[in-house]
């Protein structure tokens, strides 16, 4: 009996380690993040993570880098409304959204540019840019 319940407690241990490692890491990256990346994390996970992630590509693109690749003011006008920018014919936009098979992304023109910024200084600061 007790050679079966050995195998179950250790992997019962391993869980709980694993799980501790996971919430302790967590802890660390969010104690480093400033002020401003932390009120962006919250607006990340709000409006953007169900579409896009920091180094993977999701139904979006992955965002690590995104301000070496576009300026502020462009990903600014780009993320309150993608369309106008496709619309009035900019270059990055149409090949994004073409890369993307032509999925529209949602406008957020509800977000403040402060707002946005503040979504980018998460990306950054989450991604060691």
């Amino acid at each position: 009996m007790k050679y079966i319940l050995l195998p179950i407690f250790c992997m019962i241990c391993l869980a709980c380690e694993t799980q501790t490692r996971s919430t302790q890491r967590e802890s660390a990256s969010q104690a480093t993040l400033s002020q401003k990346a932390l009120q962006g994390k919250q607006l990340f996970t709000e409006h953007c993570i169900a579409c896009h992630q920091l180094e993977q590509r999701l139904v979006g693109p992955a965002l690590k880098g995104v301000q070496q690749r576009h300026d502020t003011a462009w990903l600014i006008a780009f993320i309150q409304n993608s369309q106008k920018k496709i619309e009035a014919g900019d270059e990055k936009a149409i090949a994004i959204y073409e890369e993307y098979d032509k999925l529209v992304m949602p406008s957020f023109e509800y977000l403040t540019e402060e707002e946005i910024q503040a979504i980018l200084t998460y990306i950054d600061e989450a991604s060691g840019e």
